[in-house]
C-alpha cells in the first residue's frame, strides 16, 4: 500500500486539498467546506499524512486529524513558499499542492501540535503583550 500525504490550505469556510502519491503525484483535489472536509478526514485511510501551514486552526485540525488515526503536520508558511509552483498563480489549490510537496521534504521542519490549553495560554499572553503596548 503507498502512502498518502494530503495537503490542505485551510481558509474561512472552504478548504483545498491535494492528495499525492509515494512519486509525487497528483491523485486528487478538492474544495471541502467545514463540515465536508471534517467527514471526509473521518475517511481518510489510518496513516495517511495530513499537512497545513502552521496558525491557530491548523492545531484544531491535527488535533482532529489524531483522533482519526492520521499523522498531522504542520509547517511555518515560509517553508512552503518555495514550493509553489508560480508566484503569479498564487491559490488555494496551488497552495494546497505546495503544502503536500514541501510536506515530502526529507529536510522539513514541522512544528509540533499544540494542546487546547496550550493555545489558551498563549492567547493569554498576547492580550498581555497587547495591553502592555497601549
Amino acid at each position: 500500500m503507498s502512502t498518502i500525504t494530503i495537503g490542505v490550505d485551510l481558509a474561512k469556510s472552504t478548504f483545498s486539498t491535494c492528495e499525492v502519491d509515494d512519486a509525487g503525484h497528483v491523485l486528487r483535489r478538492q474544495d471541502l467546506g467545514r463540515e465536508a472536509f471534517a467527514l471526509w478526514l473521518a475517511q481518510r485511510p489510518a496513516g495517511s499524512v495530513v499537512a497545513m501551514e502552521a496558525c491557530s486552526g491548523a492545531h484544531h485540525w491535527a488535533r482532529r486529524c489524531l483522533e482519526y488515526g492520521l499523522q498531522p503536520r504542520l509547517m511555518a508558511a515560509q517553508f512552503v513558499t518555495p514550493f509553489r509552483k508560480s508566484r503569479n498563480a498564487k491559490n488555494d489549490r496551488n497552495d494546497a499542492e505546495a503544502i503536500a510537496t514541501a510536506a515530502r521534504q526529507g529536510n522539513m521542519r514541522f512544528v509540533p501540535v499544540k494542546d487546547v490549553d496550550q493555545q489558551v495560554r498563549l492567547s493569554w499572553h498576547r492580550v498581555r503583550a497587547r495591553r502592555l503596548q497601549d
